[in-house]
Order: structure tokens, then C-alpha cells, then sequence
């Protein structure tokens, strides 16, 4: 209710930070980034059934030297991001996912 005093909202995240079509499944792509396994992954089938989980490694780091979430796009085995260079221009970068 307006007026009010109470406690402000916690800060969170949410969830999900993107969607993919991979080969059929749905990979979540999640706000979990760690420096040590990377960018988390869930996985769900065609019926929505959860499959798995996996991490992507990125050696990109955020303002504040954390590993960095990244918008990406995954088709045919590889990850496609853009990116700015130090000189302010924008590339697009490919890099292939292995193992998975």
C-alpha cells in the first residue's frame, strides 16, 4: 500500500537471462556466471521436461573483473556475440562450443 514504510525489495535476479532453440531443446540460459565453471545452461526437452545442465566457459569479464553475462546466439555448434573494441567499434565474434 502507497503511504507506507516498510522494507525496501531485496535485490535479486531473475532466472533467466536468455532463451535458445538448440537441436530441439530449449536451452535456459541462466544469471548463474562463475569464474571457475562459467555461464550455466539448463536444459528442457520438447514437453518441457528439465534434461540437464551444463556450463559455457567465457573468458569475457565485466566493468568490475567478473566473469560477464553475455547476450549470444547458438547455432550450428557455434556461439555468436558482438563485442566493442577498445576503439568503440562493434564485431561479432564465433566461437565454437566443444564437448557438449
Amino acid at each position: 500500500m502507497s503511504g507506507e514504510s516498510g522494507p525496501s525489495a531485496p535485490e535479486f535476479w531473475p532466472d533467466i537471462f536468455a532463451l535458445h532453440i538448440v537441436d530441439g531443446q530449449l536451452w535456459v540460459q541462466t544469471w548463474t556466471v562463475t569464474e571457475e565453471r562459467g555461464i550455466l545452461f539448463d536444459v528442457f526437452d520438447t514437453k518441457g521436461r528439465y534434461v540437464d545442465n551444463f556450463y559455457i566457459r567465457s573468458m569475457m569479464k565485466g566493468e568490475d573483473g567478473q566473469p560477464a553475462r553475455i547476450r549470444m546466439t547458438i547455432v550450428g555448434g557455434f556461439a555468436y556475440f558482438n563485442e566493442e573494441t577498445s576503439d568503440g567499434l562493434f564485431v561479432i565474434r564465433k566461437c565454437r562450443l566443444v564437448g557438449l
